[in-house]
């Protein structure tokens, strides 16, 4: 088994395991680790353009931790590899909930994102889980600009959310826990850091 763990010979099988993920929509994190550790073992088959298909499938999984588990794998030269650093600058800004600046950076990596279909939805999820724990209610400038979404797009978010406006205030959730940000005014760069414990699930 041990042998076969570490079998040059898989990597490519690993790979085409990492297109069919990105087809289907199901992140393959126990596939991912063992073609990391094969790059390891091989570092001369190592495949960048995978790695980073792989890393942004693995971003889209917040907030589980499989993102860090796979960077984990990842040897420094590849760290250091633009669009990886990219991702890693992507993920650190999501959870500290700098959702502006997350956008902004985003908006400029369309072409890596852009490798996994989804990626913006992905991350949106994952932005309305936060301000569900952490909020009762929001403005809605404060919500356009978490989620990068206004009018018709925003509207249909929160519907199938069944978050309900209320004039300039959204409702995120029904629990009576949480702060009120309806009656203050939404920070201007929707810089959040304090969010992060609550999204840490």
């Amino acid at each position: 088994a041990m042998a076969s763990r570490y079998n040059a010979g898989r990597i490519p099988e690993l790979e085409a395991g990492v297109d069919a993920g990105v087809a289907s929509g199901k992140f393959d994190l126990d596939g991912a680790l063992v073609l990391l550790n094969l790059y390891q073992f091989f570092p001369a088959q190592t495949n960048v353009d995978v790695v980073v298909k792989l890393l942004v499938h693995a971003l889209m999984q917040m907030p589980s931790g499989d993102f860090h588990l796979c960077l984990h794998l990842l040897p420094e030269a590849v760290h250091q590899e633009e669009r990886v650093a990219g991702l890693v600058l992507l993920a650190d800004l999501a959870e500290g909930f700098e959702l502006g600046e997350f956008w902004r950076l985003a908006a400029g990596q369309g072409a890596v994102l852009g490798l996994v279909p989804g990626f913006e939805g992905a991350m949106r999820e994952f932005i309305a889980q936060g301000l569900q724990a952490t909020f009762k209610y929001v403005r809605k400038e404060f919500l356009a600009a978490s989620l990068d979404l206004q009018g018709a797009a925003l509207d249909d978010f929160c519907q199938a959310k069944r978050w309900e406006s209320k004039g300039g205030v959204v409702v995120v959730s029904t629990k009576s826990r949480g702060l009120d940000m309806g009656a203050k005014a939404a920070p201007s760069d929707v810089s959040l850091p304090r969010l992060a414990p609550a999204i840490r699930i």
